[in-house]
């Protein structure tokens, strides 16, 4: 899906015509992109379709349905998920030449490790998340 939760949305209320324009923004800018760049280009392509896809989606949302998709457990979520990988990019574990398979598992557990233990200290996860882990462990 190209625009996450918020696309998701748009789709159960009936509204996929935006979404076929995001999709088609996206190969547009594929086509032009790729030849230039590279592998670079699918990924800028790719990167500023779901900025802009999710971005016009949350707009679309809100003006439509008044559907706020930022609560401030999602910010505080975003911000402890961007100051994580800002500081892990600056520390030994991501800044060496060749990290290797290990140095790549060991940042990936460090950055899982701090992060659910700044969710839970910035009490980030209320009782519905609770609820919903309760459930999906219950069914394992």
């Amino acid at each position: 899906m190209l625009v996450g939760l918020n696309g998701t949305s748009l789709i159960a209320m009936g509204e996929t015509k935006s979404l076929a324009l995001y999709t088609l923004a996206s190969a547009i800018l594929n086509i032009f992109l790729i030849p230039v760049f590279n592998i670079n280009g699918a990924a800028i392509a790719t990167s500023v379709s779901y900025v802009l896809g999710d971005t016009l989606t949350s707009l679309k949302l809100y003006r439509k349905y008044r559907i706020h998709p930022f609560y401030s457990n999602y910010v505080k979520v975003l911000l402890i998920a961007f100051s994580l990988i800002a500081v892990l990019k600056h520390t030994l574990i991501l800044t060496e030449a060749s990290p290797g398979v290990r140095k790549a598992i060991l940042g990936i557990t460090v950055y899982i490790v701090l992060f659910s233990i700044l969710a839970v200290v910035s009490r980030c996860i209320d009782k519905e998340d609770l609820k919903l882990l309760m459930a999906i462990k219950r069914k394992q």
